[in-house]
């Protein structure tokens, strides 16, 4: 009984094993995981506590009582019934309203400041998410071409391992060195490649979990990313979160330079109202209370000098935040265009590559049964080899296509804008 208990365990550890492992997931699958971002959520709870915060001062400072005496304690000589006179007081402090005002834009400022923060983070992780899908689903036709060229490699190899040992010289040393060069440096590739796969596969499971293929029915075909790229590069980049990030650094800054220069100009200290209360050694006939109550009004001449070291302070981090915003302007439309530049030469290398490809005498010749009839087995193979080389080419230019246009795509600040849409799936319109 124990040991079906344990088989039944074991039994449904494997198929749970087994069915996590066979997870079939989709690229908008991925995709969607960068709303559940770890850093976007942080941001987000962060923004929540910000906007139920208070951060302005209330109207009223300070409310004191003011508890004394006036006069002498030993009584007055010349009147000869007043003694002393105990003093009572409320008084009340306030905080400048031109201060008070500047406080709430602050915080407006403050909250701006965090929103676009937060979509600097979205905008990141969805680029993250992009870039770990481009490097997974672009390597994998480059392994698969390397693994084809391996196999017509070791059959050549096969071939001429035959044939020398059988006697016959007809291959020359300098083509057994070649074939031994081309076997060991695929393998190599073969070993780099299948690495760089894995570590792409690693990265997606960072965001969407274990899973053992991704369906890329939908994938973009190198047509599908031309077509896109030629989008970006007509309509241009629109309104980059991390612009809007510096813009609203800039708000941030104005706003604490505003409040700042605001500070040290209140008039208005305090209101204060007491009442004096005498003690008598004789009480007159005649007793006016009313004269007894006491109001009194503070004033102040503001000093803004005082203020100098905090506006100058202020004053210098907004410079700063304006130089910081148009140097990365300038940079992004540099990036921009050296983009565009990199993208179109890239294209131009594949157009050239499919070219040559689609006229070439190889394929000619390979396409012709009738010339084919009259070729040797090696010479045959070493056609396939031949082929299989330009479109192992045609298909590492792919690879570096979808990556650079996945930079160009994180350039154009689309991703935050229409983070819906999935960019590497085929075109319908």
């Amino acid at each position: 009984m124990v040991n079906s208990m344990r088989y039944l365990i074991l039994s449904l550890a494997l198929f749970s094993a087994w069915s996590s492992e066979a997870q079939v997931i989709s690229l908008e699958e991925v995709l969607g995981t960068a709303i559940e971002d770890q850093n976007v959520i942080r941001y987000q709870s962060i923004r929540d506590m910000a906007s139920d915060l208070k951060m302005h001062d209330p109207l009223v400072k300070e409310i004191a009582l003011r508890i004394g005496f006036n006069g002498s304690v030993l009584g007055d000589t010349i009147y000869g019934y007043l003694r002393n006179e105990d003093d009572l007081r409320l008084q009340v402090s306030f905080n400048a309203l031109g201060v008070r005002q500047k406080q709430k834009q602050v915080k407006s400022a403050r909250l701006q400041t965090l929103t676009t923060r937060q979509g600097v983070l979205t905008h990141s992780a969805l680029t993250d998410r992009y870039e770990a899908l481009s490097e997974y689903v672009y390597t994998i036709p480059t392994l698969d071409g390397l693994k084809r060229l391996d196999t017509l490699l070791y059959h050549e190899h096969d071939i001429i391992k035959s044939m020398l040992a059988t006697g016959i010289l007809e291959v020359k040393v300098s083509r057994i060195l070649d074939v031994e060069e081309d076997r060991n440096r695929v393998m190599l590739d073969i070993n780099e490649t299948a690495e760089k796969l894995r570590r792409a596969k690693l990265g997606i499971e960072k965001y969407a979990g274990t899973f053992s293929s991704i369906n890329m029915e939908q994938l973009a075909s190198i047509e599908d990313l031309r077509q896109l790229f030629i989008f970006l590069k007509t309509s241009g980049y629109v309104e980059h979160p991390d612009n809007l990030a510096l813009s609203a650094e800039i708000k941030m800054d104005s706003t604490v330079f505003a409040y700042t220069s605001a500070q040290n100009r209140q008039i208005l200290d305090y209101v204060s109202v007491g009442y004096q209360n005498p003690l008598y050694l004789e009480r007159p006939n005649k007793f006016n209370t009313s004269n007894n109550f006491a109001f009194r009004l503070g004033l102040l001449v503001p000093i803004t000098a005082n203020n100098r070291y905090k506006k100058g302070d202020a004053l210098l981090d907004l410079k700063e935040s304006q130089a910081e915003a148009d140097e990365a302007r300038i940079d992004r439309d540099q990036s921009w265009q050296s983009q565009i530049a990199l993208l179109d030469g890239l294209f131009s290398d594949y157009d050239l590559a499919t070219d040559l490809l689609d006229n070439s005498l190889i394929r000619q010749m390979l396409s012709n049964p009738a010339l084919m009839a009259n070729i040797t087995p090696l010479e045959h193979v070493e056609l396939e080899i031949a082929q299989q080389k330009l479109v192992l080419h045609q298909l590492e230019l792919l690879q570096d296509i979808a990556s650079e246009y996945i930079e160009l795509l994180s350039l154009s600040g689309y991703l935050a804008w229409n983070p819906e849409t999935n960019y590497l799936a085929k075109r319908t319109d």
